[in-house]
């Protein structure tokens, strides 16, 4: 009988040993599950307000790229619309940052008067997007939603109204961001 005391004694201890064991893997495997999704957790929301803080940075030396362009472009369109002239200042808001993949320059009633690149071949044509003709009527610094543009991609819309001196409202500058 002794003997069977003996095993009986090994065997809850060994059973003992085996369910601490198999109980602290479970609770070590728990809080290290737990701790690694709280981790990628606070990673991903650090990661975001960077990217968004980024984003608004971009979007806001866009507008104002876009903003001293305006005051450029007002003597331009008042005095006769020079395209020659409006077409270097297209194309030097397209190729000097590289930011925005079109430029155009349109006047208050929506004819384009000035794009880049010249590939497009929107000249004289009426602005006839939904959120271009919003810009148009808003008279204020624009950013659009993402929308679908003739050619299938999803592009952003960034303008800024063209005023002269006088505060008459002469057109648009603006971009498009894919």
């Amino acid at each position: 009988m002794s003997l069977k005391l003996k095993y009986l004694i090994l065997a809850v201890a060994m059973l003992s040993i085996l369910l601490t064991f198999f109980s602290s893997t479970l609770s070590g495997y728990r809080m290290n599950k737990q701790n690694l999704i709280e981790s990628t957790i606070e990673t991903n929301r650090v990661y975001a307000q960077k990217l968004s803080n980024t984003t608004n940075m971009f979007f806001s030396m866009t507008m104002q790229t876009l903003q001293y362009s305006s005051e450029m472009l007002a003597p331009l369109i008042k005095d006769g619309r020079d395209s020659a002239l409006l077409l270097t200042e297209a194309n030097r808001l397209k190729y000097q940052t590289d930011t925005l993949n079109s430029i155009i320059i349109a006047a208050a009633d929506g004819e384009i008067l000035a794009a880049s690149p010249q590939t497009l071949d929107l000249v004289g044509k009426m602005i006839d997007s939904k959120e271009g003709k919003q810009a148009l009527s808003e008279q204020r610094p624009f950013i659009s939603n993402p929308y679908q543009s003739m050619t299938g991609r999803f592009i952003i819309f960034i303008s800024h109204p063209i005023f002269d001196d006088e505060g008459t409202y002469m057109g648009i500058v603006g971009g498009s961001i894919i």
